[in-house]
């Protein structure tokens, strides 16, 4: 049951908190929505939420990409790409967790990286953490992320 009302609860959620940073809802399918608004000029800032099927927990990715352009297709750990390359065109995202923790997290990478669930008061509470440290963390990486694909503008 809660699989079905994971999207709504999702905008539910997410409206709230992002809507005043100027945030809106999309759902790009495959199982990514995102809560975008307009950057630099032609980017796009965003907050990508994917559910893990078969799992009670989700992963937060931040991103910038080119307008009409998916966050879910742009190139991850865009932290450490170098200059130049295929992520011009499809635009960059980091793992929140890794934005959050750095490289000071002592446990593995899905225990950064995931937020986990029981039922539905537990998502609401994981989904408001989420979206708090994405408001707090992600101001520089878009930052940077859009300096990396529109230098200078």
């Amino acid at each position: 049951m809660l699989t079905r009302r994971f999207q709504s609860i999702v905008k539910d959620v997410g409206g709230k908190m992002m809507a005043a940073s100027g945030f809106q809802f999309r759902d790009e399918g495959e199982g990514f929505l995102t809560f975008w608004r307009t950057g630099k000029p032609g980017l796009i800032e965003g907050v990508m939420i994917y559910r893990v099927p078969r799992v009670k927990g989700f992963t937060v990715e931040i991103g910038v990409v080119p307008e009409r352009q998916k966050l879910g297709w742009a190139d991850v750990r865009s932290l450490e790409f170098p200059e130049g390359g295929v992520w011009e065109d499809v635009g960059l995202r980091e793992r929140l967790g890794l934005l959050v923790h750095g490289n000071r997290f002592e446990g593995n990478s899905l225990d950064r990286d995931f937020y986990r669930f029981e039922d539905e008061q537990s998502l609401r509470a994981q989904l408001h953490v989420a979206f708090a440290e994405a408001l707090k963390h992600g101001p520089s990486a878009w930052s940077h992320m859009s300096n990396r694909l529109r230098p200078g503008s």
